[in-house]
């Protein structure tokens, strides 16, 4: 086994039946045929080169992911929390993550509660830095519904398209 082995790199993993002609030029062993196979077989770097290719079909993206535009044009947005501060006592901190839907930035803004005035003045702060969003999805809760339709109400046409999905269905 170690003398096929051996002819076996200093072939430089060539073929069986390259590799056969090879020893029978110098010895004659019985089996060596499947001798030859098995050592080819369990060369780890022969499967690497002989592996076939994975052809994993991917879902399609939707198009607000694909088509050129402006980093955070198109975002989604969630809450995290709550986080607790050791020198604020018991008092709860959520983390607003606004997620940008071309590029994959992330942007974080601390938040004091969930209602929709605290979200209302930490978007503005948002918005201020990165610009108005065109689209936004997020999941249902109160406070992005609310301010989806706050939104429209004061800014009109210039509003955002704000898209609702499911918490499982986000980015």
């Amino acid at each position: 086994m170690l003398l096929v082995r051996f002819q076996y790199n200093l072939m430089k993993h060539a073929g069986v039946s390259v590799f056969l002609s090879s020893l029978r030029s110098n010895d004659w062993i019985f089996g060596l045929r499947s001798l030859c196979k098995k050592v080819c077989h369990q060369c780890v770097d022969c499967q690497r080169q002989d592996s076939r290719a994975c052809n994993v079909v991917f879902a399609p993206l939707p198009s607000d992911r694909i088509d050129r535009s402006s980093p955070f044009s198109i975002v989604g947005v969630d809450h995290a929390g709550p986080l607790y501060c050791s020198d604020t006592g018991e008092k709860k901190h959520y983390i607003l993550q606004i997620t940008c839907a071309v590029i994959r930035a992330l942007h974080l803004e601390l938040v004091p509660s969930l209602p929709l005035n605290d979200f209302i003045l930490t978007f503005r702060r948002v918005c201020a830095l990165r610009g108005v969003p065109s689209v936004i999805y997020s999941d249902n809760a109160k406070a992005f519904k609310a301010a989806s339709g706050l939104l429209q109400h004061h800014l009109g046409h210039a509003a955002p398209v704000w898209k609702l999905f499911p918490l499982n269905l986000l980015f």
